[in-house]
């Protein structure tokens, strides 16, 4: 049998050990929960696609919405791949180009050196209406006649 000072000293030990263990697997604990919560945070930022049902002869480039930016080019009926997107609200912008009013102001003008009409020229648009996404959600923004307005917030395509 143990003396009461063998008993007394391996005790202290012992629960060192068992603490060890328990700080140990607190700390796996707390790290496998912030890997996990940092994973599913991708999942709750709002999803959104954005279609062109501006016109046959309409094209679009480079749409952003809210942090998120679609870097092709859309022709009509068209639709960019789901993103995730910012929170909150904004309006959808983007570069348009009409190739049917290009096709008619290259047959009426004067060809001289002084233009470059060799290039077509994407004009800065935007929504008019503001679009709001919350966490979660998905949206499908649609690209229409009667709801675009020139954005003047970004620099057109003479530079200035």
């Amino acid at each position: 049998m143990p003396s009461p000072s063998e008993s007394f000293s391996a005790a202290p030990a012992k629960n060192a050990s068992q603490r060890s263990r328990l700080f140990a697997g607190a700390i796996l604990f707390i790290s496998t929960l912030f890997v996990c919560l940092a994973s599913a945070c991708d999942s709750m930022e709002p999803e959104i696609l954005v279609v062109n049902r501006l016109g046959e002869s309409i094209m679009v480039k480079n749409i952003s919405f809210n942090g998120c930016l679609f870097s092709g080019v859309l022709a009509y009926e068209q639709s960019t791949s789901p993103e995730f997107c910012l929170p909150g609200k904004d309006k959808v912008h983007f570069l348009k180009y009409d190739a049917k009013s290009y096709q008619e102001d290259e047959g009426e003008s004067e060809m001289d050196d002084t233009t470059d009409s060799d290039k077509p020229l994407w004009y800065p648009y935007q929504t008019v209406t503001v679009k709001s996404v919350e966490y979660g959600e998905f949206h499908r923004f649609e690209l229409v006649p009667g709801d675009l307005e020139q954005d003047f917030s970004t620099p057109g395509p003479f530079g200035h």
